[in-house]
């Protein structure tokens, strides 16, 4: 019995502490952004913008927070693995390290991402951690990169902003380019870098199976937005099925079953406009945001040597991606009533999607 009422206490506080995340994310940190975007570019004039380039750092140290960090079960790529290979491998930095103590460190840069936001939880503060860990830092004369995998997510884009615009560095992005960056506000922004599915790890998606003799597979992305469970809808009462086998994905999968289930697949469909939750999260601010964010799940299909059917956005153009050369653009595939490419053009357009993708992971972006 007292089991059960512990258990119940237990489901209570977390449903309390959910809806008051909630409430800060999608009803008060909508309202500061502007204040806390001009304030932080106001004091970044003060600072340096130092963007991650290779071959011009010795060290660097990943700040994940006073305790390690706990990895979960995994459903997609680990991000600090992420971030230590992407600074071993793709910039370059001889001397990487994952840190729980700021004390009296030697290092060229500071790198700060998600691991940190998870285990201080700044926006439950009113940001105060931001700001400590900004005063520590400025004190060592230390600079940062924020590893941001969210471009909108608030309530971790404002710690990110408020590290940077004080400490100097960068805020490196995956999702976005620099100039939809600026247009939303975010001060010292850098990229598009591929950091997450680099140089060190691509080997995880990398599939040694010609796309001719894999099954006819379409794997369609829709976990996480309900536009895109719309739009897989749509497809599947399409008339251009036919022999091909559509498997969604939806977090159902553990992560070798998705690795082996993409480097298998013939194409893959994700697209990436912005979502729902993320328009919901954000409000009226979502007339400054881009209407794409590209997820890692794109350049995991390129990775694999999939044809990848997406839309076309700033991010993929700024790396040189071109639609129907190296990809397949969704919205001109949605008007076509989803027609299926035959086996010559989907080896093509696959084949120059995946040289491209290898040649700017080994470019070191």
């Amino acid at each position: 019995m007292l089991k059960v009422k512990l258990l119940k206490k237990t489901f209570l506080i977390k449903k309390i502490k959910n809806k008051y995340e909630y409430l800060i994310i999608s009803k008060i940190l909508p309202l500061v952004w502007p204040a806390a975007a001009i304030y932080c570019n106001r004091i970044s004039k003060h600072k340096k913008f130092i963007s991650p380039k290779r071959n011009n750092f010795n060290s660097a140290k990943i700040f994940v927070g006073s305790t390690p960090p706990v990895i979960p079960v995994k459903h997609a790529i680990v991000p600090l693995q992420s971030a230590q290979l992407w600074a071993k491998d793709t910039l370059i930095i001889p001397d990487v390290e994952v840190i729980f103590d700021l004390k009296d460190i030697q290092t060229d840069v500071v790198i700060v991402g998600g691991e940190w936001f998870k285990s201080v939880k700044p926006h439950y503060k009113f940001f105060i951690p931001a700001f400590k860990l900004a005063s520590e830092l400025q004190k060592q004369k230390l600079p940062v990169w924020f590893l941001l995998m969210d471009t909108y997510r608030l309530e971790v884009l404002i710690a990110a902003s408020i590290l940077v615009a004080k400490c100097s560095g960068a805020i490196v992005l995956q999702q976005n380019t620099k100039e939809e960056a600026t247009r939303f506000g975010i001060p010292f922004p850098s990229g598009p870098h591929i950091w997450l599915l680099n140089l060190g790890n691509i080997s995880l998606f990398q599939s040694d199976i010609n796309l001719r003799n894999r099954k006819k597979t379409i794997i369609f992305g829709i976990s996480g937005d309900e536009k895109r469970e719309i739009l897989f809808k749509k497809f599947l009462n399409s008339s251009s099925l036919g022999e091909w086998e559509v498997i969604p994905t939806n977090h159902q999968f553990n992560f070798d079953a998705y690795r082996e289930l993409t480097k298998n697949a013939r194409i893959s469909v994700i697209t990436n406009k912005r979502s729902f939750a993320t328009d919901r999260r954000i409000g009226y601010l979502k007339k400054y945001a881009s209407n794409y964010v590209v997820g890692s799940r794109i350049f995991e299909g390129f990775c694999a040597g999939c044809l990848v059917i997406t839309n076309t956005c700033p991010t993929l153009a700024k790396l040189g991606f071109k639609p129907n050369i190296h990809y397949l653009d969704f919205d001109l595939w949605e008007k076509e009533n989803f027609v299926i490419p035959n086996d010559e053009i989907i080896n093509e357009i696959a084949d120059q999607g995946k040289k491209l993708f290898f040649r700017l992971v080994e470019s070191r972006i």
